[in-house]
């Protein structure tokens, strides 16, 4: 009798933690998504990475009016030297972010490159906080990414100007073109790298990149 109920409950166990571990395993895509809703600010901040996506929603922001300005900053291009003896200067990330603005219909006059050249969101971050400074007058951003890069990007934003900026509000708004699947992410193979790898740096930022900010 007593093996019997201990068989039972462990069958119990084994199914809650199964049932619960479904649960979770389905709210992982959402979780990563972090949406806010837009309000008037003092500019846009934009993520380097996929254009397309990332760009529609800071055009769509800004033809709104919830900001004049859109901010990014300067990416850093791999192995550009080795071409530079050859009088090739490669194209980065940041120059086609600010083409495709243009081309959408964003005045050249109200998109700022930053100088800093960066190379990861922890980068970005730092040259956002020193853009900041540069800046005492601003109180709130509207901070633009893919929707599975929104989570993340928070965390590292918010902690960057913990100390120098406390009240300064960030306001996510991940882009609503970004094909991706918060719900079925499992579905695609695509969906299912993001997840994993989004997963993998934000453990990496809690346990040793939100030190070095």
């Amino acid at each position: 009798m007593r093996f019997k109920l201990i068989h039972f409950i462990t069958i119990a166990v084994l199914l809650a933690l199964l049932i619960t571990g479904f649960f979770l395993f389905g709210k992982m895509g959402k979780w990563l998504v972090k949406s806010q809703n837009p309000e008037k600010a003092d500019f846009i901040f934009v993520l380097l990475g996929p254009v397309p996506d990332r760009a529609l929603e800071a055009f769509d922001l800004y033809k709104a009016r919830y900001a004049a300005k859109i901010v990014f900053a300067n990416e850093f291009q791999y192995g550009a030297e080795q071409l530079s003896p050859y009088g090739i200067t490669l194209e980065n990330t940041s120059s086609v972010f600010q083409r495709t603005l243009i081309q959408l219909g964003v005045k050249p006059e109200d998109i700022e490159i930053l100088p800093q050249t960066t190379a990861s969101t922890q980068e970005e971050a730092i040259a956002f906080r020193d853009y900041l400074s540069k800046h005492a007058d601003y109180q709130q951003v509207l901070l633009v990414t893919s929707s599975y890069h929104s989570r993340r990007t928070t965390l590292i934003f918010e902690k960057a100007i913990s100390k120098s900026n406390p009240d300064f509000k960030i306001v996510s708004v991940p882009s609503r073109y970004t094909g991706f699947n918060a719900e079925k992410w499992w579905k695609n193979r695509d969906n299912a790298k993001m997840v994993v790898l989004e997963y993998v740096k934000l453990l990496n930022f809690m346990l040793i990149e939100r030190f070095r900010l």
